[in-house]
């Protein structure tokens, strides 16, 4: 009978990471797309284009910051699968009003619409939460993340390919549509609910919004600690992901399917990292070592875009893409605090706190960037300076954890 439950988990851990996989193939095939499309408007003036990048990707995490309050709840509710569903829709009509229009204004609501949607990460946490002790929860996340990884490895590889043979950035929206389609048809057909009817919650529309969140949160002032965390490290971190497609364009002349070479090279890392580093670390120094490991790590990328003179001192640092471990550490501390059968409300109120600190990095970075960038100035190495700051903070705050803390 235990065999048979621990194969029954195991199935759904494999098939919710194969969905995290077709998901993270659309990111990574999309990621210099949707930069390339911003790029055309502006003619390639990259000060510019690089604020509005920053507005639009912070109208989608508000967005965000609202739909993951209430899908959270709802998938307490109504089930992981059918948030999955929710979640899909979304992420396709944002995929193909962006692969038509020019309009400045449809691509923000277009962003805005997939961040009410976007729930594709916290809905795979409640689903692995559902299946796993809590012994297994960290390594079952390195699992899913590490199929997230593959994910983006191949959608970087095919945006390569595409980018190589000719095909358009919107050309490339078009084809991730498609994928969101079948990923779709293997939702409904293939993956299977986590939740039972006896693990369903009331839905609460008091908890379904962000004065929610406020008040699960202020309600446990015990998490307040590993809030602080969560926004250090985005603030760290989120250098990397906001401006490095356009420094890298502005500091060496990179070209998309250049840029793509090495998003594949770094998601090489994330891979290992994910599947095997995240593991080894954890029972060998437990989380609190671990955690600063991570944030060593991130702040080493940042140093390395500081002081580059040249492209190889960057693929170098890009090895730095490893202190992706330090989210699913915060991610676990969350969890061991809170009764299983509310892990949905609480990963949906946890997107909104990531959400706001990625509102706030966003901006903050693609604003910094294009201050630094413009004029006289040409000091796009700034941004990285102060996330190797939040850094250094982030590692700081790490250390006054308990060695203990599981």
């Amino acid at each position: 009978m235990l065999t048979e439950k621990y194969q029954n988990e195991k199935r759904k851990l494999y098939l919710v990471s194969i969905e995290n996989l077709l998901a993270w193939i659309i990111t990574g095939m999309t990621s210099i797309a949707y930069v390339s499309v911003i790029n055309s408007i502006y003619e390639e003036d990259l000060s510019k284009a690089s604020l509005f990048y920053g507005i639009v990707e912070a109208i989608y995490c508000l967005g965000q910051a609202f739909g993951n309050c209430f899908l959270g709840v709802f998938s307490d509710k109504f089930g992981r699968k059918n948030t999955f569903i929710i979640v899909l829709a979304g992420f396709g009509l944002d995929y193909l009003i962006c692969s038509y229009t020019s309009s400045k204004f449809l691509i923000g609501l277009a962003r805005f619409i997939d961040g009410l949607c976007a729930a594709n990460p916290q809905t795979g946490s409640s689903y692995i939460s559902d299946i796993s002790s809590i012994d297994k929860f960290a390594n079952n996340m390195g699992i899913f993340h590490a199929f997230g990884g593959g994910g983006i490895l191949i959608g970087f590889g095919f945006g390569f390919l595409f980018t190589s043979i000719g095909i358009s950035p919107r050309g490339i929206l078009k084809i991730s549509f498609l994928i969101i389609i079948i990923d779709l048809i293997f939702v409904i057909f293939s993956l299977p609910e986590s939740k039972t009817m006896l693990d369903t919650v009331e839905f609460d529309w008091s908890r379904a919004h962000p004065i929610g969140a406020f008040r699960y949160f202020k309600e446990r002032p015990f998490l307040k600690n590993y809030l602080w965390l969560l926004f250090l490290n985005i603030m760290a971190a989120g250098c990397t992901i906001v401006v490095s497609q356009f420094y890298l364009k502005l500091r060496f002349n990179l070209s998309g399917s250049t840029i793509y070479a090495l998003l594949l090279w770094c998601a090489i890392w994330q891979i290992l990292a994910m599947g095997v580093a995240l593991k080894i670390l954890i029972q060998k120094y437990g989380n609190r070592k671990s955690l600063i490991l991570g944030f060593v790590a991130t702040f080493s990328a940042n140093f390395a875009f500081i002081v580059a003179w040249n492209l190889w001192i960057i693929i170098i640092g890009t090895l730095g893409v490893i202190g992706i471990i330090a989210f699913t550490i915060i991610q676990s501390f969350f969890k061991d605090e809170t009764p299983e059968n509310e892990h949905g409300t609480l990963f949906g109120y946890l997107s909104f706190a990531s959400n706001i600190s990625h509102m706030i990095t966003k901006y903050f970075y693609s604003y910094s960037f294009s201050y630094f960038t413009s004029g006289k100035l040409n000091l796009p190495q700034i941004p990285y300076f102060f996330a190797s700051l939040f850094a250094l903070v982030a590692i700081r705050f790490a250390m006054n954890l308990p060695d203990d803390k599981i």
